[in-house]
């Protein structure tokens, strides 16, 4: 025999076996108790599944340009680290990209803690608390 009469033999050999696989994992997932129809109904239910959300803002405050900021032409972008609880209030703030100025850090920090989220919720639905990044801008008008 030759070289390519045995390569021929295995691969059609190989091609006889993954058919017979094939052919027996479709008619034992056709047989399944998984392809009938309460699994069509669970699968549904599956789906309805909530996904974890990030907290949605409800109720935002803007915060009050300080007079030193106005007066020395200071204009920046804070971003404020806030945890926003399971009952959608802010739970606590920090800066995590200042503006350059005190002024306006504490400013927008002091809008944020007013915030009034709708909260983040886990897979379940169940309210979690969660940290977000909120920026600010602050821009003088013209």
């Amino acid at each position: 025999m030759r070289r390519s009469e045995i390569l021929d033999g295995i691969i059609i050999g190989l091609l006889g076996i993954n058919t017979l696989l094939l052919f027996m994992i479709y008619t034992g997932l056709r047989n399944s108790p998984l392809m009938n129809s309460s699994a069509n109904f669970r699968m549904v239910q599956a789906s309805n599944v909530a996904t974890p959300s990030f907290p949605e803002v409800k109720s935002a405050v803007s915060p009050e340009y300080p007079e030193e900021a106005k007066k020395n032409g200071w204009q920046g972008r804070v971003i404020v680290n806030a945890l926003v609880g399971k009952d959608g209030y802010v739970k606590g703030v920090e800066i995590k990209a200042s503006s350059g100025h005190s002024c306006l850090d504490s400013a927008a920090l002091q809008a944020v803690k007013k915030y009034i989220f709708e909260p983040a919720r886990d897979s379940n639905g169940k309210p979690v608390e969660k940290r977000i990044y909120i920026p600010v801008v602050f821009r003088l008008k013209k």
